[in-house]
């Protein structure tokens, strides 16, 4: 007498990928799911059994499923990369690899609804802009003011250097591929030309009220925050150890015994002694 026997194929796996703003690896109020996403479900022996798109809210949903061990491959939109994984409990956590896309063993039971398979994802955001001198040191990029080439500029997080780069001729920096999150830009003062270290003019986070040499940042997902940026000014004309007419001008003449027309004849002679004072005008 034989019997036959049907396993049941009545397990499902799923859940979302979401669009993770700030890059934490868990799912926060306010972010939404990500459609149009490419979701792969293999085998314990590596086959594949399927494939999925996310729907309009970020969902998707492998059901028909005997039970075993599975695992899900994420496969990020051009211009997107994982959420960090495992960062918190399992229901708003990211589940995949950030570097292979794919999620650990998942081991179904007989009808059992794995529906905490999650993905974040997320766009990463640059930080830069400009390293100027500050000719009239107003704390304002005015036209002519030149840019500094050759000064290192640093990206940290927290205590930690993330990255490094150097001013191009024009003074102009970027950071590229930067995870969301909040940073400090720091210009390295002992690169600047002689006589500038010493004389910050202006830093965005503070304005001209107490200027530094460094910059807090904050960046969302995908966004460009390009308007770090640092002015420098020589404090006086024996700051510059070689003169640059793109940094520095001289104010000077002459002062004589005029005949009373205002005019400098030819037999006027000069007046030595006096004392000439150079004054800012602060409007």
């Amino acid at each position: 007498i034989d019997a036959g026997l049907t396993v049941p194929q009545n397990a499902s796996l799923g859940d979302l990928v979401w669009n993770d703003a700030n890059g934490d690896g868990i799912k926060d109020g306010g972010e939404s799911g990500l459609a149009g996403v490419t979701v792969k479900l293999y085998d314990s022996s590596a086959a594949l059994l399927g494939t999925e798109v996310t729907d309009s809210a970020g969902a998707y949903n492998f059901t028909g499923l005997a039970a075993g061990d599975y695992t899900v491959e994420f496969l990020p939109p051009s211009g997107y990369v994982l959420s960090p994984q495992d960062a918190t409990g399992d229901t708003i956590d990211s589940d995949a690899d950030p570097v292979t896309f794919t999620t650990a063993t998942i081991t179904l039971s007989v009808s059992e609804n794995g529906d905490t398979i999650d993905a974040g994802m997320y766009r990463l955001a640059a930080i830069g802009n400009y390293v100027w001198i500050d000719e009239n040191a107003d704390g304002v990029q005015d036209a002519g003011e030149s840019g500094i080439a050759g000064v290192t500029v640093e990206l940290k997080d927290g205590a930690a250097v993330i990255a490094t780069t150097t001013t191009d001729a024009n003074g102009g920096y970027i950071f590229t591929d930067v995870v969301p999150g909040t940073y400090e830009v720091v210009v390295v003062n002992t690169t600047l030309p002689a006589g500038l270290s010493a004389n910050p003019t202006y830093n965005e986070d503070t304005g001209t009220t107490a200027p530094d040499d460094t910059t807090a940042v904050t960046v969302a997902a995908g966004a460009e925050h390009l308007t770090a940026d640092f002015g420098y000014n020589y404090a006086s004309v024996a700051d510059v150890t070689t003169p640059d007419t793109s940094a520095t001008g001289a104010i000077g003449d002459r002062i004589w015994s005029d005949d009373g027309d205002g005019i400098q004849g030819a037999n006027e002679p000069g007046i030595k002694g006096v004392t000439v004072s150079l004054l800012v005008d602060s409007n």
